[in-house]
């Protein structure tokens, strides 16, 4: 019985196998998933960011300036997937 060898056609794994490697790959996802989404909010940040200030600085003393980014802010964060929210 130790001796029992199983014979797959060319080319076909089976389906455990075919899951087993499937589970594996995607769980390498959700690391590169939020460093790609920290990437792209600062990089973001850093070309919005100016465009607000030379835009909103002398209405209301500023103070539109800083709702104008609050809006903002939470606009790039509210269109996060929640299970990365933690990490942006």
């Amino acid at each position: 019985m130790n001796r029992a060898q199983t014979r797959e056609l060319p080319g076909n794994h089976p389906f455990v196998v075919q899951q087993k490697f499937s589970n594996e790959f995607t769980t390498l996802w959700n690391a590169t998933a939020q460093d790609l989404c920290g990437r792209i909010h600062s990089l973001t940040a850093a070309h919005v960011s100016p465009m607000i200030k030379s835009h909103f600085m002398f209405y209301g003393d500023g103070r539109l300036k800083q709702w104008i980014q609050y809006v903002c802010y939470l606009r790039v964060l509210l269109s996060m997937p929640t299970n990365v929210l933690t990490v942006c």
